[in-house]
C-alpha cells in the first residue's frame, strides 16, 4: 500500500494553488470529497489503476468518518438564538422572492424583464431555508454579491427591492457572525477529534495529488490527466471563494474603521 511519495522534485506548477488550509470545516470537507469523488466516479474502464483507487477508498472513508464529526458539532451548537437568526434571514430570502413573483404581475415591460431575470437567478440559488447553515450562508452571501453587481442592481432598483437585499445582507451577516462565534467556542472545547481527523484527511488528500502529479510526468495514460483537471478545476473554484470571502471581509472592516474614526476638526 503507497502511503508516502516524495515531490519535493516535481512540477508543482502542475497544481493549482490548494486553498485547502482557507476553509472552514464543512467547506474543506466538500473540497476534499468532491475531488475524490469525482475522481473514483472516472469511467471503470479508465480508472484501471489499483493504487490510485485504494488511496482513492481510503481518502473518501476518512472525508466521510471527518464529516460526521462536524455535522455533530454542527448540531451541538444550533441554539435557539442561532436557529432564530437563521429564521429571520430565510425571512427575508422569501421576502426578495415573494417580491420578484409580485413583479411578474406588472404592465411595465421593463418591470416584467427585470422580474425575468431574477427569477432564472434566484432559481440557481436553491431553497437557502433548507440548506445547512454553511452552505445556505455561503449561498445567500454570493446571491447578494450578484444582485450588488452590475448586472443584477438594476433589475434590482426597478423592483424596487434595494432595501430587501440590504436587509438579507445583513441578516446573513449577523446569522454567520453568530454561527462562527458559537462554533470557534465549541470547538475550543471540543477540537481534538476534528482536529485529528482534518490532518489525517490532509495526509492522505496530499498523498493523492503527490500521486497523480507523478503520474502525469510519467505516463500519458488518461485517468491520471482527467483525475489533474479534476483537482485543479476544484481547486480554482474554491480559490474563489475563499478570495471573495477574503475580500468581504475585508471591505466591512474597512467600512468599520471609517465610521468610528474621529471627525476632523
Amino acid at each position: 500500500m503507497i502511503t508516502n511519495i516524495n515531490v519535493s522534485t516535481m512540477k508543482r506548477t502542475l497544481l493549482f494553488k490548494n486553498p485547502a488550509r482557507d476553509l472552514g470545516n464543512v467547506s474543506f470537507y466538500q473540497f476534499v470529497f468532491s475531488q475524490a469523488s469525482r475522481i473514483n466516479e472516472i469511467d471503470a474502464s479508465v480508472l484501471t489503476d489499483a493504487d490510485l483507487r485504494q488511496i482513492l477508498a481510503i481518502l473518501l472513508t476518512l472525508s466521510e468518518e471527518f464529516n460526521k464529526v462536524i455535522l455533530q458539532v454542527q448540531k451541538s451548537i444550533k441554539t435557539e438564538e442561532i436557529l432564530a437568526a437563521k429564521q429571520v434571514r430565510d425571512r427575508c430570502f422569501s421576502a426578495l422572492k415573494v417580491g420578484i413573483k409580485n413583479a411578474q404581475y406588472s404592465t411595465d415591460t421593463e418591470v416584467l424583464q427585470a422580474a425575468a431575470g431574477l427569477t432564472i437567478l434566484i432559481n440557481t440559488c436553491g431553497n437557502i431555508a433548507r440548506m445547512a447553515l454553511e452552505k445556505g450562508s455561503g449561498t445567500a452571501e454570493k446571491l447578494v454579491e450578484e444582485l450588488e453587481g452590475p448586472a443584477y442592481k438594476p433589475m434590482i432598483e426597478k423592483l424596487t427591492l434595494s432595501p430587501v437585499v440590504i436587509r438579507l445582507k445583513k441578516e446573513n451577516e449577523s446569522l454567520v457572525d453568530l454561527y462562527e462565534s458559537r462554533r470557534d467556542d465549541y470547538l475550543g472545547k471540543n477540537s481534538v477529534k476534528s482536529v485529528d481527523l482534518r490532518k489525517d484527511v490532509i495526509r492522505q488528500y496530499q498523498l493523492l495529488c503527490s500521486y497523480i502529479v507523478l503520474k502525469v510526468q510519467l505516463s500519458k495514460d488518461a485517468q491520471y490527466h482527467e483525475a489533474l483537471q479534476i483537482i485543479n478545476t476544484i481547486r480554482k473554484e474554491f480559490a474563489e471563494v475563499v478570495a471573495r470571502h477574503k475580500a468581504a471581509r475585508k471591505n466591512g472592516k474597512k467600512k468599520v474603521q471609517d465610521q468610528s474614526a474621529p471627525e476632523e476638526s
